[in-house]
């Protein structure tokens, strides 16, 4: 049994829209990344894509931008700007 059944909850309904749309996941193309406990002299060569938790994402490709998010949507708003629909 999971110690944190609303978590547990909200993982498995994330899961199953997955399941149903792959689609909704952003697509990333890092191909280096880092602890934020170390410099590597070549992070200064490659374009940083995103920092989650305590590593750093980088990829020789500039980012593109993404259509998509999960983070929550706000009641009311659109789920993205109009000009990316």
């Amino acid at each position: 049994m999971p110690k944190d059944e609303k978590s547990w909850q909200k993982a498995y309904v994330l899961a199953k829209k997955i399941e149903k749309n792959p689609e909704i996941l952003p697509i990333m193309e890092a191909d280096h990344f880092h602890s934020v406990q170390v410099r590597p002299v070549w992070r200064k060569r490659l374009h940083r894509l995103v920092r989650i938790g305590n590593h750093i994402f980088y990829s020789y490709k500039q980012p593109k931008a993404i259509k998509t998010s999960l983070r929550p949507q706000i009641r009311g708003q659109k789920s993205r700007p109009a000009e990316l629909e």
